[in-house]
């Protein structure tokens, strides 16, 4: 039987500035006809109009829809806003499958309808999206309910807000930041529940922000243009932390402006807060934090650093440079930097060495290494003394960046190269003729324990040969999850994980389908693609990883012959690549450029293994992925059944530590 009645549901806001101030109550009934469908699900949008009389009339919009419920909280159906009631500030919703529904019988109502969810429960996210910075859509992250008794002919219903609404205002300085793209915003309160689910008047998995991102980013402007997002009510007087980091981009520039909110006050349910924001500019910024970055901001925009490369590279002895320590990216995962320390200093045999490391004209050594002070400007000046061992002119040393605390927050390579750097142009790209962390070519130099430095894909930090247990860095198998926060307060752990794939990340610990995994962190999330530099990226300035495109050269070129009984290797007549042997050394050489037979430290299954033969392998990282492993250059000469052969893969495990080439960043970065 079709039972017809009149449901009328005001949804209705507050505003608080520094007061309450009253929400709009303009009641009228209309026709609703109950019937009953399941499972299906529309986005739900609901405008705030203009304030009027210190009124915020919420406004209906084209396909919103009401959770209906029985007092038990049985489903009902799903109620449809009528076509004639968009725009309104009260709405006709329609059931559009029949169903009997007695006088007198007790309903309850949820907006927006979520499928599978319960009356009474919803969730304010962490993350969401706008298509406008207006308030047109902010209803589909909102949550309110309602219970009403079913009368035949009129029944009103009137949606009470659980969430709190935050209008901010953004304007830019007109020499600042106007004329860029207001990308979003995020509420942070870093010790309030601002986000999380709801259940009545409870609150579950609450977290401590909550970012809108526009799906069509709008410019900003010197005039005022607000911007809305929904949060979980809150008390954010006693924060210690408030800030509304405001998210901005132009061209290869990435703005991530945190400002400071004093006072943000009182966040009541089922009210608005409009918050005025000063005029944009890089000076709103803490001190020890810089909001423009030109890198790829990795994590898929999650991610963060410090200083605006991760090896610095000195090319000359005792010339000091000045270091850089600036936090970068993601705001809510930095800290203040405020002291450095050498973690190893010398050659890549990690021999410690009296004076080679200076801060600020200060031994870096003095029976240990020492915590030093870095300058106001968060800057250090850093210089690199004589070389400790003649026979290794590669030098890579280890500076950690740590806290007030003195705990490590990050890491820096000082890569020491006092020969001149040579670049040669491939095909795809223009490369250096060093590895990174080496002292000169390997066909200039027999030892190929000097030959560059190691690093885990998607990580910055060099792991050079030996790894003394005194100074330097040291394996951690692992069976839980590394995150980007444990990787970045341990710059000295190469970690591995037991198991398939035989990763060092597991940002959300899911072992199976890998939803956490990140593809991203050298800036080239393809199996093929350029990619860019990004905030993890190993090389220095003006320099990244290299592309895929550069390694297929490298491999494709090679045509060889290997002697099934010695071994011996013999490169085809005008082969590409030539794999060259030079006392017992081996190396690949394109267009005059060698590769080096240097290895790997495999340190994937928990066995430490270290492929350390200077006729093992040829072992190079692009910057790409390659399914859940990343993309390499892997030549090896392996025997198998008697014979050898040079075997060629595409894809290595991430938590394999392998050498980087450098190409020539064509955006300097």
């Amino acid at each position: 039987m079709k039972k017809i009645f009149y449901l009328m549901s005001v949804c209705a806001l507050a505003f608080i500035s520094c007061q309450k101030e009253e929400m709009a109550d303009n009641a009228q009934s209309g026709k609703f006809n109950y019937t009953f469908t399941a499972n299906h699900v529309l986005d739900t949008k609901a405008t705030v109009s203009d304030k009027t009389d210190n009124k915020w009339p919420v406004l209906w919009e084209k396909g919103d829809q009401l959770g209906v419920y029985l007092a038990d909280g049985t489903f009902v159906g799903i109620a449809n806003l009528t076509d004639e009631s968009a725009g309104k500030n009260s709405g006709t919703f329609t059931l559009s499958t029949e169903t009997e529904i007695a006088d007198g019988t007790a309903l309850k109502f949820s907006y927006p309808y979520v499928e599978n969810a319960v009356s009474g429960t919803g969730v304010v996210a962490a993350e969401q999206t706008l298509a406008s910075a207006a308030s047109a859509g902010v209803g589909a992250n909102a949550v309110a309910f309602a219970e009403a008794v079913y009368v035949q002919g009129q029944t009103n219903v009137v949606l009470n807000h659980v969430n709190a609404y935050l209008k901010f205002n953004i304007a830019s300085a007109e020499d600042a930041f106007a004329g860029y793209n207001l990308d979003g915003i995020t509420l942070w309160a870093d010790d309030a529940a601002v986000s999380g689910n709801i259940d009545g008047n409870a609150y579950s998995n609450t977290g401590d922000y909550v970012k809108v991102s526009l799906t069509s980013p709008v410019t900003v402007g010197t005039q005022a243009q607000p911007l809305w997002l929904t949060s979980l009510p809150a008390d954010l007087s006693e924060c210690k932390k408030v800030y509304a980091i405001v998210h901005m981009s132009k061209g290869t520039e990435t703005v991530t402006l945190p400002v400071r909110l004093n006072g943000a006050g009182n966040l009541p349910a089922g009210s608005v807060t409009e918050i005025t924001l000063p005029s944009l500019t890089k000076s709103l910024a803490p001190a020890w934090y810089e909001p423009v970055e030109t890198r790829y901001i990795a994590a898929y925009g999650e991610g963060w650093c410090y200083g605006p490369e991760n090896t610095v590279l000195f090319t000359a002895k005792n010339v000091a440079k000045t270091v850089e320590l600036k936090a970068r990216g993601n705001f809510m995962n930095v800290v203040e930097p405020v002291y450095v320390q050498v973690l190893y200093a010398s050659n890549q045999s990690q021999d410690k060495t009296t004076g080679f490391v200076k801060f600020d004209g200060t031994d870096s050594y003095s029976g240990g290494f020492i915590d030093h002070e870095i300058g106001d400007d968060y800057s250090v000046s850093v210089s690199i003394g004589n070389v400790n061992n003649s026979s290794a002119n590669g030098q890579i040393s280890a500076v950690l960046v740590k806290d007030s605390n003195k705990n490590t927050i990050w890491g820096i390579n000082l890569w020491a190269c006092f020969n001149a750097l040579k670049t040669v142009t491939y095909d795809n790209g223009t490369i250096l003729t060093y590895d990174l962390g080496a002292g000169n070519t390997i066909d200039a130099y027999n030892d190929w324990k000097s030959q560059g430095c190691y690093f885990q894909w998607g990580r910055p930090w060099a792991f050079p040969y030996s790894d003394k247990d005194e100074f330097g860095w040291t394996r951690v198998p692992t069976s839980n999850a590394v995150t980007l926060a444990k990787s970045a307060s341990t710059p000295w752990a190469m970690y591995n994980y037991n198991g398939e794939p035989y990763d060092w990340y597991w940002g959300d610990g899911n072992k199976t389908d890998r939803s956490g995994d990140l593809d991203d962190l050298w800036g080239n999330p393809t199996s093929s693609g350029v990619g860019v530099k990004s905030i993890y990226d190993p090389c220095p300035k003006g320099y990244r990883v290299a592309d895929p495109a550069i390694l297929n050269e490298i491999e494709s070129g090679i045509n060889a012959s290997i002697d099934e009984t010695t071994g011996a290797i013999t490169s085809a007549e005008g082969a590409a690549t030539e794999i060259v042997t030079s006392t017992s050394l081996y190396y690949l050489k394109h267009k005059g450029v060698a590769w080096s037979f240097a290895g790997a430290h495999q340190n994937a299954s928990g066995s430490n293994s270290r492929i350390e033969n200077k006729v093992d392998a040829a072992v190079y990282w692009s910057n790409a992925i390659s399914g859940n492993q990343a993309r390499a250059m892997w030549v090896r000469k392996k025997k198998a059944n008697n014979k050898y052969s040079i075997e060629r893969l595409t894809g290595r495990s991430r938590a394999l530590a392998a050498q980087v080439r450098c190409m020539v960043d064509t955006e300097d970065r």
